[in-house]
């Protein structure tokens, strides 16, 4: 990828390594998290109860839309994500559960501040008050947001954060690099935690608000399957967008029913002409060979009873279905094909290494089984459990 600014070419490249990614955060703080923020690069350890020590790269206190404490992880994409990534975040979430360790990442906050007269300063005006101690400390007794700093938010770092506990955002931070020149010129694209505030945008953002609980909904029934989603999860998320809502049972009822019949999100976008939801849209900027792979699995879904399997575009897969009956969904990535099948997974047979029990991990497609397709190999074992699929669910 390249970008043209005034007839300079800049190249997206990978940051040499994990410490020039930080720098570049560290650098840019107040346009990732907002001008009235604060960005700690201490290293302080969390400790669990149990003992078990992990280094969070930095913390940050922000302001809007209301002051909460962060957690910063900077990671690079090449890091595997569930040995390396998922594993220092649920070590932060152990450690956090201490009350000795919040004492003592208070006291670190606390003598930054005491250290330098320009952040007090600052911290007393944005707090209106002289008590920053009492201010830190009751900020801390809140939960805090977990934000992942890394140079590319893959599908794999999207699903795995999905089952981790707490609230966690992604931040994608991407470095482009002047071509032609000796010294590192370098630009940067991400999307800021805080926006700043332009004229019009209270109008806007309430606009939003006004549509919110149900978009973020959809969003959270793409992301773990509608029928993994419980009413305690959506009843959560309705009151964080907005307090007073009257959101109850009928409510979670009503918009699983609408998302199901095909109403919800993802046929609102449908609509808009401006995405399309067909097989250009899922195979667009994929390898060939995973291409390949994918129109000989769809050829088989096709053919395993010709002409009564309907084949359905959606925003996250493809959908497969017998007379009204999934049997099958796919998610077409760069390197493999997912596949989920409406299939037990205790009652499977030797299953081979590439499938999966995914009855309690948040996924897309329905189904709790979910098989990997990266070869021919694994493409004819898992046309194998497709066919079990169809034949179980074709009777429901």
């Amino acid at each position: 990828m390249k970008v043209l600014i005034d007839g300079v070419t800049y190249k997206l490249v990978s940051p040499d390594d994990e410490a020039s990614l930080e720098k570049a955060i560290q650098t840019n703080s107040k346009h990732i998290f907002g001008e009235n923020s604060f960005y700690f690069d201490v290293k302080k350890i969390i400790r669990s109860k149990a003992g078990i020590a992990s280094i969070p790269d930095g913390y940050a206190i922000l302001f809007e839309p209301k002051p909460r404490w962060c957690i910063v992880e900077v990671e690079l994409a090449s890091h595997p994500i569930y040995e390396h990534v998922i594993s220092q975040l649920s070590k932060f979430n152990r450690g956090i559960e201490d009350t000795q360790t919040r004492k003592n990442i208070v006291d670190m906050l606390y003598e930054v501040f005491s250290k330098d007269d320009i952040l007090k300063a600052q911290l007393k005006k944005k707090i209106k008050t002289g008590e920053i101690y009492k201010f830190i400390l009751d900020l801390l007794s809140e939960d805090p947001l977990i934000i992942v700093a890394i140079d590319e938010k893959t599908e794999e770092l999207q699903e795995a954060l999905v089952d981790l506990r707490g609230e966690v955002r992604v931040l994608e931070f991407k470095t482009f690099r002047r071509e032609g020149v000796s010294e590192e010129l370098n630009a940067y694209v991400f999307e800021p935690l805080i926006e700043s505030k332009t004229p019009g945008s209270e109008r806007s953002s309430s606009r939003i608000t006004n549509r919110g609980i149900s978009g973020a909904m959809y969003s959270l029934f793409d992301a773990k399957g509608v029928d993994n989603v419980t009413y305690g999860e959506c009843e959560s998320l309705a009151r964080r967008i907005k307090p007073d809502t009257k959101f109850n049972r009928h409510h979670f009822s009503w918009h699983k029913g609408k998302y199901k019949k095909g109403l919800g999100a993802s046929s609102q976008h449908r609509q808009d002409s401006s995405i399309a939801y067909d097989e250009q849209y899922h195979i667009g900027g994929k390898p060939d060979q995973t291409v390949q792979l994918f129109h000989r699995l769809e050829e088989f879904c096709l053919n395993i009873d010709a002409g009564n399997i309907a084949q359905n575009y959606l925003a996250k897969y493809i959908r497969y279905d017998y007379q009204g009956h999934i049997f099958c969904c796919v998610h077409i990535d760069k390197s493999k094909i997912r596949v989920w099948l409406k299939l037990n997974y205790n009652n499977l047979h030797n299953p081979p290494a590439y499938a999966r029990d995914v009855s309690k991990v948040g996924h897309w497609g329905m189904g709790d089984v979910e098989v990997n397709v990266s070869d021919t190999d694994s493409l004819e074992g898992a046309k194998l459990l497709i066919r079990q699929s169809f034949d179980e669910n074709k009777k429901a």
